[in-house]
Parts: C-alpha cells; sequence; structure tokens
C-alpha cells in the first residue's frame, strides 16, 4: 500500500472483500477507508470526486450518471477497451493513464481532468427504459 503514501492529500474508498480484507487492514495507509461489507462503490459515487478503473462499461455508466471524473487504466487485450475509452473522451471528464502507471502510483490525482469533447449525456436512461416497460405493459 505504499502507493497510496504517494497521494496523501487523498482518501481512497476501497470495496470489502470480506476476509481477505480483514487479514491486511492492519497493513492499510491512513488514507485508506474499507467500506463496510453492505456499501458498495456506487453506493458512494455521487460523493467522489474522481473514480479510478479499468475501462468496464457497467463502472463508466455509474461514474458518468454521477457527474464523476474517470482515472481510467488502459485494459491490454481487453476487446472493448478501445470503444469505451472512446465514449468516455467524448462524454466523460477522464484522464487515461497506461497500466503500468497504475502500478507505479503516477495516478495524476493532482491534475485536471480532460474535459469531454461533448457537453452531456442523458443519464436518466433507466427512468426511459422503465417508462418504455410500463407503456408496453399497459398495451397489451
Amino acid at each position: 500500500y505504499d502507493l497510496f503514501d504517494l497521494w496523501p492529500n487523498h482518501l481512497f474508498l476501497l470495496p470489502n472483500f470480506g476476509q481477505e480484507n480483514i487479514n491486511i487492514c492492519s497493513k492499510l495507509a491512513d488514507n485508506i477507508l474499507v467500506l463496510p461489507e453492505n456499501i458498495r462503490i456506487i453506493d458512494i459515487l455521487e460523493y467522489c470526486n474522481r473514480f479510478m478503473t479499468k475501462p468496464g462499461y457497467s463502472s463508466f455508466c455509474e461514474a458518468l450518471a454521477n457527474s464523476v471524473g474517470i482515472h481510467v487504466f488502459n485494459r491490454i487485450n481487453f476487446v472493448e477497451s478501445e470503444a469505451l475509452i472512446m465514449g468516455l473522451k467524448n462524454y466523460g471528464n477522464y484522464r487515461i493513464l497506461q497500466e503500468n502507471d497504475f502500478y507505479e502510483g503516477r495516478w495524476e490525482l493532482n491534475q485536471p481532468l480532460i474535459a469531454s469533447k461533448n457537453i452531456s449525456i442523458d443519464s436518466d436512461g433507466a427512468l426511459h427504459a422503465a417508462q418504455e416497460i410500463i407503456r408496453f405493459i399497459e398495451s397489451l
């Protein structure tokens, strides 16, 4: 956890992986908070400034829906990575880092996020989907 010590002015929230976390809690840096088992990252994402992750559809969706900036690490040999990062550049505020940057602690948290190419994207897709389902059921 020495890499977290490189960023003492940031608080890092980590998901709870049960017994695995219990075994390492005494080794955690002062700026790491392991969430209780019943709280998921997506439950608190709206309170975060930035989200550090690898390219992933659901991670990007949650961060974009909550207007949270994304620090993303390029995933080598992940087919969807290029398309996801292209979408992120179009609709999210971000920093794109290489995989070795992650392992060496070069997370650029002290740098401003790069603004998206587009102004915004609708983040209420779940509401639209629910309305369409209701319309369909009512039409039966």
